[in-house]
This record gives C-alpha cells, structure tokens and sequence, in this order.
C-alpha cells in the first residue's frame, strides 16, 4: 500500500472518529462499504483523441480586435 493511500485510509478513519466524538451515528455496515469503495479502482474518463491532428480549435480571427479599438 502507498503512503497516499495509507494517508487516505487514515483520513477517513480520523473523521469517522470524530464524528463519533460528535455523536454522528455510523452502522458498522455503513463503515465497511465506505472501506470497501474507497479500495475499489476507478475509471477515468478519456476523451477521443482527434484524428485530424490539430492541436486545438481553429482560430477564429473575426473576433480579434486592433490595437486602436476598431474591428479590422
């Protein structure tokens, strides 16, 4: 286990314990599935790569202005 992730489990195990302090009420079932989720892997979401091979959107240079304050 990573040192992130050995810190994430402590997190969430120090608020857990201070909402008992609190008196926040938590079945241990309740407990054992935020454990279980916290150890479950995730996916990300991945954007298509585009296949035309620009590097970002088209330049638009209708919107850009002169120096002097008047559209060109």
């Amino acid at each position: 286990m990573s040192l992130g992730s050995r810190l994430r489990v402590f997190a969430v195990c120090v608020l857990l314990q201070a909402g008992v302090a609190a008196g926040v009420p938590m079945l241990p079932d309740d407990i054992r599935e935020l454990m279980n989720q916290m150890n479950q892997s995730k996916l990300a979401h991945v954007l298509p790569a585009d296949d035309d091979g620009s590097a970002g959107p088209p330049a638009d240079d209708s919107n850009e202005r002169s120096g002097n304050g008047e559209r060109p």
